[in-house]
């Protein structure tokens, strides 16, 4: 095409030069003027090509004529749709996968570092971070409102786990969560009054509650599993967020591959049931090796194929619907991440929400059992 055009370009100036009109006069296709402004109409390379000897040229069309070869050699060299979305989801893994490297490893040093408290200090901090992405998505505005709602709700579910040792009265932590929502309807009402318009103030009011205490209350069950079950607490915090990490990654993966049918294409329409179900079974198969590796290898506790199977079960089946939750709200407020925080993975809230109602699952189960050594305990006779 390149070489068509070296040949073209001489023979039209030549043409022109020498006043020579070829037979069949047909309008110029390859420029229109629109006031004093030339407007190169792009076709096709063979197009382009058939108008050339069919049309009268002149000087002034030499680098139209150029454009509009140039035009043809794009169009030609564009590569398929396909090709270019699946290079783009390649990309997006890629990305994806290395900003949750360089955030799992600065989590793991942390830890290993600080322990279980620097470890309490994280939770708090996403606590605060996934509170505030919510408000911003659903606009909240008053400040006031959004302050008094997270701390009334870290004084309900944080304050049992942080402030109380086994043993003491914890009567004190309802009468303060009810003393401090009582204070937050009694500004309620003066903010009502001051304002004049009854939507807005109670809309935050309700909205922000609702974030906090899904937020702060599915989290704080990190909390609870780490002060309640003992030494192997922050291991029963690591494997289910690996067993989660790794589901989501696969669902991804697997999506990319061979996902075809859209599970929810109005709530979720990158979701597909290959992806779901692949996630699943890769999710099961390697539950075993994930609990070896946070349990301590060797020395990991023996654990039943039911108990195991459970887990990753619930983590496959159940847990994908706190990300379909948090894509429910994104579509309700016209907003693409809750955050940006990670590169690929939008914010904190677009990164744990299947982690929220894993932890509650974990700790109340763990509850049920007895703790860890109930569970194990449970299932020693039939562990692999």
């Amino acid at each position: 095409m390149m070489m068509m055009r070296n040949v073209l370009l001489p023979v039209l100036l030549l043409l022109s030069g020498t006043g020579i009109t070829l037979a069949n006069q047909q309008p110029k296709p390859f420029a229109t003027t629109v006031g004093q402004q030339k407007v190169v109409e792009p076709v096709s390379a063979s197009t382009a090509t058939e108008t050339l000897f069919t049309s009268p040229v002149d000087t002034n069309d030499a680098d139209a004529a150029a454009a509009v070869l140039e035009a043809g050699e794009a169009e030609e060299e564009e590569e398929p749709p396909k090709v270019v979305a699946k290079n783009t989801k390649i990309a997006n893994l890629v990305e994806r996968t290395g900003s949750a490297v360089l955030v799992l490893t600065a989590v793991t040093l942390l830890i290993r570092f600080t322990g279980a408290t620097g470890l309490k200090g994280l939770i708090l901090a996403a606590q605060i971070g996934m509170f505030r992405e919510c408000v911003s998505v659903t606009s909240v505005s008053s400040t006031i409102t959004k302050c008094l709602a997270l701390a009334t709700h870290m004084m309900a579910w944080d304050a049992p786990h942080l402030l109380l040792n086994a043993g003491d009265d914890a009567a004190w932590v309802p009468l303060a969560f009810f003393g401090m929502f009582m204070l937050h309807i009694i500004i309620l009402v003066f903010q009502q009054n001051a304002s004049m318009e009854f939507g807005p103030a109670l809309r935050d009011f309700g909205v922000s509650h609702l974030a906090a205490a899904i937020v702060v209350g599915l989290s704080s069950t990190w909390l609870g599993t780490l002060t309640e079950f003992g030494e192997k607490s922050m291991a029963w915090i690591f494997f289910p967020a690996l067993l989660v990490i790794v589901n989501d990654t696969m669902a991804y993966i697997c999506g990319i591959i061979v996902g075809k049918t859209k599970i929810l294409p109005t709530v979720s329409p990158k979701k597909t049931w290959e992806g779901f179900l692949g996630a699943a079974i890769f999710t099961v198969a390697l539950s075993k090796p994930l609990w070896m590796l946070t349990m301590g290898g060797g020395d990991a506790p023996p654990i039943a194929k039911t108990q195991l199977f459970l887990l990753a079960a619930y983590v496959s089946l159940v847990a994908p619907f706190g990300g379909f939750l948090a894509s429910t709200v994104k579509r309700t407020f016209g907003a693409k991440d809750f955050g940006a925080i990670m590169p690929g993975h939008g914010g904190l809230v677009d990164r744990l929400d299947c982690q929220l109602v894993t932890a509650p699952f974990i700790y109340l189960y763990l509850t049920f059992m007895g703790g860890p050594n109930g569970l194990v305990a449970a299932g020693s006779s039939q562990a692999f």
